[in-house]
């Protein structure tokens, strides 16, 4: 068990004067993301209302989830009154029809709640995130997803069959506008919540070890091989951990649960790892995060990055890279280990590189064919003009896959530099813009920082002196390192065209072999020598005996409780004057996100309500999830006026139909809800990121998903069937547009990646049926 994170909002009058945060406690600007006032809604009517408030006061608006656990300030609305609409209230589910094989939720429902739910009716989801506490506004925002290259994919978007969306309004529409998309429905694709389900069934997951020669080779056929394959690679030690991960046939032996080691409840001091070979149903297999909402336990234990221990402080670099292209990028990575074996050591205390499978989606932001995801994270010093030991071979590694490979960026993760001319990836990047002109004329779901990354706003590069040191911008002078520590802005070693950072000063670490290290020796984030020696006594000592290294990391996890995330959004006075942060409680600009409201629906009346008073007041708005788990400024809605809508209260499954294979759900539904539920109903998404802090809105918003070659592919809105979107409307349509996108509809193609720029109240996704082999 562990304490519960915090809330990401944080008001400190009521719901007035608030900040809001991610999971992380700070965004990639380091800076503070203030907003007006902060909304809660519980019911589509209170949401509806609050759109409504919202466009009718002209507020800029975001909606936010239970955790807020993207990394980009996508939960910022800009300015300092701008209004924040929760869905951690909207969590319900509202209908599960087991014949149809789907299920209805409220966009605050997070994936746990979301899978347990559906395991209830015997349905799952087959495909998701890893991270239980994502909501399903999260990942619809954010296109969160899991890895397969089977059936529609690994990203949950592409399950969705159905979709409420509020958004603002004219006044005639009563300044909020409600639409009903479904599948088939064009506009669908631009958002997506009832999602199509699967029978429930089970899985067997074991991992192969071998060293890394032939990995470039033997990508692509591994992916089409295993159904749910994930690759764990450890490039300085020329290692690969193969997941074989395929459906069983439910008379198989095994219930076990796979609880992945980095979202455990884990003891805040030290860290113990173990793998095991794990068969179980796919509801308790396909997803995890126990250190989301136990016990309160003084923070003993923690989830690993939970800034209130001083815990993990790190970049997260993802990518794409199309499976066509991934050998090269292999071999130019294992190229730069030549010629600095110990560069990329540090990594490999955050897990290695983790490669998911995605596959081409009809979303307008979704891979454009067949991809391997590259999830990166590593060291962040917590002084931003520090220079980090090796950085020079991580930057060439990003720029490599960015600017040479065409790699595209993850919506939740990323440092500036990734998004760099990002929507010109996008062969619909176009068609995706006139989607959110319709649904959002008047902009008040935009942020300075999502226009600036769909390219209709210059200033995504903050050029400044130390900039290139946390991805701000892309080095042109020496003054963008840190030329008084010897890093000076040079070409890079196989790529040219790289501007890294070049640290001419021969340096020796005897460390640097097992730990990363910040270059400044008084950087506080350091660990001590004795520190060094008790974390290497472990390493050593899980290595040289596994049953024993086995042994205390099941002894520490019996007993241990962990502190939960904080709430992403802070208010000063009630529900305004907020800040909002991500999961990691920083943002890659270390800027604060600020915020006039915070909104917090529990109903799509509320959601529609919200959207239409935020476009009525002329209010930039930004949907949040409960844990805000993306590293970008998504949920920052610009300027301090703005409007966050927290999915955390819609969090509701809203119906699971068995014969359809069907679940629709809240935005704010989290992974792990979602898997539950679906599991309830003997139904599965097959495919799913791994972590369960993410929300349906938030995988959907970020293009979240797990690994796999198969079927439809990883992605999770490439199992959207359904969407209803609330925007904002005209002055004639009541200040907020409401659209039911279904399965067929052109626009739910754009809709599948939209969080960043409206909000999204339910989903439908496509579920399997567990005798499916």
């Amino acid at each position: 068990y562990s304490t519960p994170p915090e809330e990401p909002i944080t008001c400190t009058n009521g719901n007035s004067k608030c900040t809001i945060t991610n999971s992380y406690g700070i965004f990639p600007d380091r800076t503070i993301c203030r907003a007006g006032s902060a909304a809660y809604p519980t019911s589509e009517a209170e949401l509806i209302a609050t759109v409504a408030d919202g466009t009718r006061r002209g507020l800029k608006m975001k909606a936010t989830t239970q955790f807020s656990h993207s990394i980009p300030k996508l939960v910022c609305p800009g300015g300092e009154d701008g209004l924040l609409i929760s869905t951690e209230r909207l969590n319900k589910v509202l209908n599960i029809d087991t014949n149809a094989m789907t299920m209805t939720v409220e966009s605050g429902v997070t994936l746990r709640d979301l899978i347990s739910e559906a395991a209830k009716a015997k349905l799952a989801l087959p495909y998701t995130p890893y991270w239980w506490g994502l909501t399903v506004g999260g990942m619809l925002g954010t296109g969160a997803h899991g890895s397969t290259l089977w059936g529609k994919g690994s990203a949950v978007h592409d399950y969705v069959i159905g979709l409420t969306i509020v958004s603002p309004g004219s006044e005639v529409d009563g300044f909020v506008k409600v639409r009903q998309l479904k599948e088939g429905d064009e506009e669908l694709n631009a958002a997506k919540v009832t999602f199509k389900l699967e029978a429930l069934f089970k899985r067997s997951i074991s991992y192969v070890s071998k060293d890394d020669s032939n990995l470039g080779d033997e990508i692509g056929s591994f992916g089409r091989k295993h159904e749910f394959a994930d690759i764990t690679w450890y490039p300085a030690q020329q290692k690969v951990f193969y997941r074989v991960d395929d459906r069983v046939s439910s008379n198989t032996s095994g219930n076990g649960l796979y609880d992945f080691i980095p979202f455990r409840s884990s003891p805040s001091v030290v860290l113990a790892l173990a793998r095991l070979t794990v068969i179980g149903s796919q509801h308790k297999v396909q997803a995890s995060g126990t250190c989301l909402d136990s016990l309160e336990d003084a923070s003993i234990t923690a989830c690993a990055w939970d800034p209130n221990i001083k815990g993990e402080f790190f970049h997260q670099t993802t990518f794409s890279v199309a499976l066509s292209s991934a050998k090269s990028f292999i071999q130019d990575v294992q190229e730069l280990v030549k010629l600095k074996p110990k560069a990329l050591c540090g990594i490999e205390r955050y897990n290695g590189i983790l490669m998911r499978y995605v596959t081409a989606s009809t979303a307008y932001l979704g891979k454009d064919g067949d991809a391997i995801d590259f999830d990166i994270t590593y060291y962040r010093s917590k002084d931003p003009l520090v220079p980090r030991l090796y950085e020079d071979i991580l930057e060439e590694i990003e720029q490599l896959a960015m600017f040479k490979y065409g790699a595209l960026p993850h919506w939740g993760k990323n440092r500036n530099i990734a998004f760099e001319g990002v929507l010109n990836k996008y062969k619909n990047g176009k068609e995706f813009l006139k989607v959110k002109k319709a649904y959002d004329p008047l902009g008040l779901f935009s942020s300075e920082w999502s226009d600036q990354v769909l390219g209709l706003k210059d200033g995504l590069s903050i050029v400044k002196k130390g900039c290139a040191l946390e991805g701000l911008c892309r080095c042109t002078e020496d003054v963008h390192c840190a030329p008084s520590k010897d890093y000076f802005c040079r070409p890079g070693k196989i790529y040219s065209d790289a501007k890294d950072l070049k640290n001419l000063r021969s340096l020796l670490y005897s460390v640097a072999e097992h730990f990363e290290l910040s270059y400044s020796s008084d950087d506080q984030t350091q660990m001590t020598s004795t520190q060094n020696k008790q974390a290497m006594s472990l390493l050593i000592s899980s290595k040289m005996s596994p049953l024993l290294g086995l042994l205390i990391s099941l002894l520490l996890i019996s007993v241990a409780y962990s502190t939960p995330p904080e709430k992403p959004i802070t208010c000063t006075n009630g529900n305004s004057k907020c800040t909002i942060t991500n999961s990691i409680d920083i943002f890659p600009d270390r800027t604060i996100c600020r915020a006039g409201f915070a909104a917090y629906p529990t109903s799509e009346a509320e959601l529609i309500a919200t959207v239409a008073d935020g476009t009525r007041r002329g209010l930039k708005m930004k949907a949040t999830t409960q844990l805000s788990h993306s590293i970008p400024k998504l949920v920052c809605p610009g300027g301090e006026d703005g409007l966050l809508i927290s999915t955390e209260r819609l969090y509701k499954v809203l119906n699971i139909d068995m014969n359809a294979m069907t679940m629709t759900v809240e935005s704010g539904v989290m992974l792990r809800d979602l898997i539950s539920e679906a599991a309830k109903a003997k139904l599965a998404l097959p495919y799913t990121h791994y972590w369960w802090g993410l929300t349906v809105g938030g995988m959907l918003g970020t293009g979240a998903h797990g690994s796999t070659l198969w079927g439809k592919g990883s992605a999770v809105h490439d199992y959207v069937i359904g969407l209803t979107i609330v925007s904002p409307g005209s002055e004639v349509d009541g200040f907020v547009k409401v659209r039911q996108l279904k399965e067929g509809d052109e626009e739910l193609n754009a809709a599948k990646v939209l969080e960043i720029d409206t909000h999204f109240y339910n989903t439908k996704l496509s579920l399997e049926f567990s005798t499916h082999l």
